[in-house]
């Protein structure tokens, strides 16, 4: 069994779906997200993994609050009844460029700084705020799936400030792994994670994400070889990426939902926690 066992809860999100519906975006429920950690606790997960970007209010970047913002209270008491309920407690945020997928976007109007100085120092204020809030114990997940803007040597030099931002707070960097995405298009989006595994800072965990059976084994066995720590991401087929995790003794493995998490959701987010517990 991998010894970390995460859910990716989605105070908000960012990608071109999520993007069209912005206007209409209900806050977060936090009742559901208390509700939810109860059943994650009871389904075999040991982490919640929390992506709060422009839902909360920034005392530092009052700029980024949305119609739907809510106080950095919120996070704090979700983060509060995960640890009361067992969970290890993780935060995420995506500092992606990317024009089409818009993962960064949250950061408007400062997403378009591009990398400089100014750029990490405020995401890094932010992220401060973020980590005072939740008190994660272990992990920092900075997004970076789906680039298109950057080139591969870009990516590598971001990924490096990120992580040495990350570590010298105490935590671990966690990024998204793109290369068991096989379709034509996704192929610079491989490049550059190959080229970070190489590349790249030998303590970030790579989580390898992949939505598609059969389990894309070779990207798997190929981040393990080269001495990475790994954990993977499954869509709907819990189960194939499971018994290959634990045949690898991954280190962990993270279940999302990209869904609102909103009370008309609640069945589709639950069932999907079920459906793990399911697994074990």
């Amino acid at each position: 069994m991998v010894e970390s066992r995460g859910y990716l809860l989605h105070m908000t999100h960012y990608d071109p779906r999520w993007v069209a519906e912005k206007e209409n975006e209900k806050p977060f429920d936090l009742k559901l997200a208390i509700e939810l950690v109860k059943e994650l606790a009871d389904n075999g997960f040991n982490l919640l993994m929390i992506d709060p970007k422009d839902a909360v209010k920034f005392r530092s970047h009052p700029e980024l609050k949305r119609h739907y913002t809510q106080p950095m209270g919120n996070l704090r008491k979700l983060a509060a009844a995960a640890k009361k309920a067992g969970l290890e407690v993780a935060l995420k945020i995506n500092f992606s460029q990317s024009g089409t997928h818009q993962h960064n976007h949250w950061f408007a109007p400062h997403h378009k700084r591009f990398d400089n100085k100014e750029y990490f120092e405020r995401a890094f204020t932010i992220l401060d705020e973020l980590i005072d809030a939740a008190k994660p114990e272990r992990f920092i997940h900075v997004g970076m799936d789906e680039d298109h803007d950057r080139s591969i040597k870009q990516f590598v030099d971001a990924v490096i400030t990120l992580n040495k931002l990350v570590t010298e707070r105490g935590f671990r960097t966690m990024i998204w792994n793109d290369t068991a995405c096989f379709w034509a298009q996704a192929m610079v989006h491989v490049e550059k994670s190959l080229a970070t595994e190489k590349k790249g800072p030998k303590d970030v965990t790579h989580i390898i994400y992949d939505y598609f059976t059969p389990v894309q084994l070779k990207a798997f066995k190929r981040v393990q070889r080269r001495g990475l720590k790994l954990w993977g991401a499954p869509g709907q087929k819990i189960k194939p990426m499971m018994q290959l995790l634990d045949k690898l003794n991954a280190e962990g493995v993270l279940i999302t939902h990209w869904i609102p998490c909103v009370q008309e959701n609640r069945e589709q987010l639950i069932n999907k926690i079920k459906n793990f517990g399911d697994y074990y």
